[in-house]
């Protein structure tokens, strides 16, 4: 079958270009795969009448059921657009109860995503995996982010039930795996090739020389303060070192507990583009997760880690789940506040002993230009047998 040019990919998502914010894994691979010629269609999560609470859930709103997102999209870049579809309610457990519920997802979705055929789909742990079933694609890949059940706190089980179903199923042409964990639970699972394909990093904003110095006794912690951030040990450890300074950024998505450290400021969501700046002016990068059964089990290599190295940052971590295993020397230990301070003091002796040529080595190999290579490469073998567009919910 002759292919079109160019030939066209669906990533269903969920975070958004449009809403600014940290881009994660599937935005970087959607970028590259736009770059190297491919048309792109992006789908962030879905709008439904509960946007209307929220302020940072009325912009997407007003996008999806004024502006007609759902059937034109937004330009980001050439060759990838975003969509983002109607909804009667959100794809969350509160609101999704059943598997009788599904069918309503496919009641506003757009004519244009069950008659385009699509090279290729793919898809993270999320739930706009609940579209998967109406989308026509040749070759199908599951980015397996983050391990299914450990989202039972946002996914209904009848979502999560998909995701494990697919891989049991052999239902993927490839399953992508962020940790060798994960790539381990995938192939236990069922017939599914799958491949360690880990995170990355942006290497030319890094590259660049930003013209701050380090500022002494300075910590950072980037990312979203979600259930799986420690942030009474943070505040504990900051009490043995009130010479030091914490500064956190990004989006608190979990009650802050009260009384915390004098020198623990929170900051907000940072632009993406500030980033290398900010962490220029630091001296050691914060991963202080905490144990939170699935959800932390197979974490390896969090997204901070790869910004942390290429910023020069020694890293101070708790030491759960796959973090040693994946972050090795790179990282100092500790899960008590103590061993967590000591873990800060030492980190930053580690960062600034770290030469240049380390961290170009690293920025080689795990650069997100490195990693979409990869990424492409394999879905090109994968198009090279010649399989016609099929309809999920045909094989499910």
């Amino acid at each position: 079958m002759a292919e079109d040019r160019p030939r066209r990919a669906l990533f269903l998502g969920t975070h958004s270009f449009v809403d600014g914010g940290l881009k994660v894994g599937i935005q970087h691979l959607a970028e590259g795969f736009a770059a190297r010629g491919w048309q792109v269609d992006y789908v962030a999560t879905a709008s439904s009448v509960f946007d209307l609470w929220g302020a940072q859930r009325r912009p997407r709103l007003k996008r999806v059921w004024g502006g007609g997102q759902d059937r034109r999209g937004t330009p980001i870049a050439p060759g990838l657009d975003e969509y983002a579809f109607k909804a009667l309610i959100p794809a969350h457990k509160l609101f999704l109860r059943g598997e009788w519920q599904l069918p309503s997802f496919a009641w506003l979705l757009p004519a244009w995503v069950r008659e385009r055929d699509y090279a290729l789909c793919m898809h993270e742990t999320s739930p706009n995996v609940i579209y998967r079933p109406w989308v026509r694609a040749r070759t199908s890949i599951f980015r397996l982010s983050d391990l299914p059940a450990g989202f039972s706190h946002d996914l209904h089980p009848v979502l999560i039930r998909q995701l494990e179903h697919g891989l049991r199923e052999g239902d993927y042409d490839e399953v992508w795996a962020v940790s060798a964990s994960l790539r381990d639970h995938a192939m236990s699972l069922g017939p599914s090739p799958a491949v360690l394909l880990p995170n990355g990093v942006e290497a030319g904003p890094f590259r660049q020389r930003h013209p701050v110095a380090r500022r002494p006794n300075s910590a950072v912690f980037l990312g979203s303060v979600s259930e799986w951030v420690d942030v009474e040990l943070l505040h504990a450890a900051a009490r043995l070192l009130p010479e030091w300074t914490f500064d956190i950024h990004g989006p608190v998505s979990r009650p802050l507990p009260g009384g915390g450290a004098p020198n623990v400021r929170f900051h907000g969501a940072l632009a993406p583009e500030a980033i290398p700046g900010m962490l220029a002016g630091c001296e050691v990068g914060l991963i202080p997760f905490r144990e939170t059964g699935d959800l932390t089990r197979h974490i390896e290599r969090p997204l901070k880690f790869y910004e942390y190295v290429a910023a020069g940052l020694g890293i101070a971590s708790t030491d759960i789940g796959g973090l040693r295993l994946g972050m090795g020397a790179f990282a100092s230990y500790g899960s008590s506040p103590a061993a967590f301070a000591a873990a800060v003091m030492e980190a930053r002796a580690a960062g600034a002993a770290r030469g240049r040529d380390v961290i170009e080595a690293f920025l080689a190999q795990h650069s997100w230009e490195s990693i979409v290579d990869q990424a492409h490469a394999r879905v090109e073998a994968l198009l090279r047998r010649e399989r016609g567009p099929v309809s999920r919910r045909e094989r499910a």
